[in-house]
């Protein structure tokens, strides 16, 4: 036999003791580990494994041994109780002493020089068996899966998608409005009241040191729109920004706008591969874009949620019209569930509490004022 084997041979056979063999199973199933351990080795096992110092701690109070090791030992009593037998197969008594002896005996020393034996368990699983995972009922949370839907041409949520190389059109939300303009940054806000409980907006802007190019502006134009004079009080702003932007986006929400910083979202960009993606990028790749939430001054009836704050969803192909990526639906969702104001009614039909800027033409949908930027002409 091999040296393997040999080892192996004397790891299964040297758990065994004449006291162990004569044990009956009712005695190896209430026993725990270290009570099996110590009546199988006999009474000469303290003397052995123990020393006199092991004893001071037997008398220690609770309270010293949670300032130890932050929790009391809790003493297993067992009862000789008449039990059904559990179904299925049952392990042998020789099975289950090998079982209970996959245990290391670790000892360690306190800071006041108290000794003790812990026992720890040896992990004895096979890495290459299959793992089971119970897996949670419906709805199953966004932490566990991607949920991946088929398209729909009555889905609200799904735009004018190219499947096969055929256009199927969305129907058109109701509650809603849609409002064409050239050019945002000189659409006239005015026409607006003070009414939007949320301004949602992903502008094209131009990076630092990025080359012009038709449709996207320096972040300095934002402060053209007055944010400030169209949001009621308590309400958000929720804008999208890359990591170099960041510093400028914040400046101008506070500084101009009157805004606080509240939170932020992020989505990490993920491939079709289901790979993160990593665009160029002057110092680290590109795999991620922010979701900045500010907030203005005042009182404002809130469902508060417990959303994550970050999502892994696919990079969507780009439209002929497109400036940007198309963002998350998830968005939509956690800003509709924050302001249930803010939703339409039958009493309240007007799309006037909800305003989004920049997004792409098919976009538009219920609850929500969009304005709509004309292509832009290369």
């Amino acid at each position: 036999m091999s040296m393997e084997l040999l080892e192996e041979v004397f790891k299964r056979t040297s758990a065994f003791t004449v006291r162990g063999a004569m044990m009956d199973d009712f005695d190896l199933e209430v026993m725990d580990d270290i009570e099996l351990w110590t009546a199988e080795a006999g009474d000469d096992i303290l003397a052995e494994w123990e020393e006199e110092e092991d004893y001071i701690t037997l008398h220690l109070d609770d309270d010293t041994l949670d300032d130890e090791f932050g929790v009391v030992p809790r003493r297993r009593r067992y009862q000789r109780l008449e039990s059904s037998k559990k179904s299925g197969t049952k392990l042998s008594s020789r099975d289950q002493i090998i079982q209970r002896y996959k245990y290391m005996q670790v000892r360690i020393q306190d800071r006041h020089g108290h000794t003790f034996f812990v026992s720890r368990k040896v992990n004895a699983v096979d890495p290459s068996m299959p793992t089971y995972v119970r897996i949670p009922p419906k709805p199953i949370p966004r932490s566990w899966v991607k949920h991946i839907r088929p398209l729909s041409d009555e889905a609200e949520s799904t735009p004018c998608s190219v499947i096969s190389g055929v256009l199927y059109p969305k129907v058109e939300p109701t509650w809603a409005r849609c409002i064409d303009t050239d050019t945002t940054l000189d659409y006239d806000f005015s026409s607006f009241g003070c009414t939007f409980q949320c301004i949602y907006m992903d502008p094209p802007l131009l990076l630092p040191d990025e080359k012009p190019k038709p449709g996207y502006f320096d972040i300095a134009k934002l402060t053209a729109i007055p944010v400030d004079k169209m949001l009621v009080p308590g309400a958000f702003l929720f804008t999208w920004c890359e990591k170099e932007l960041l510093p400028d986006m914040c400046e101008i929400a506070e500084t101009h706008w009157g805004l606080k910083y509240v939170e932020n979202f992020c989505w990490v960009r993920h491939l079709t591969n289901n790979h993160i993606a990593r665009l160029e990028s002057p110092f680290f790749r590109r795999s991620k874009v922010t979701l900045l939430i500010f907030r203005s001054m005042g009182s404002l009836e809130m469902r508060h949620q417990r959303s994550p704050d970050s999502v892994f969803d696919f990079m969507k192909p780009r439209m002929a019209d497109d400036l940007n990526d198309r963002k998350p639906e998830f968005a939509y969702t956690v800003i509709e569930t924050l302001l249930p104001l803010a939703l339409c009614t039958e009493e309240q039909p007007d799309p006037d509490r909800l305003l989004q800027m920049w997004m792409p033409a098919d976009c538009h949908r219920t609850n929500w004022t969009t304005i709509i930027q004309k292509p832009v002409k290369s």
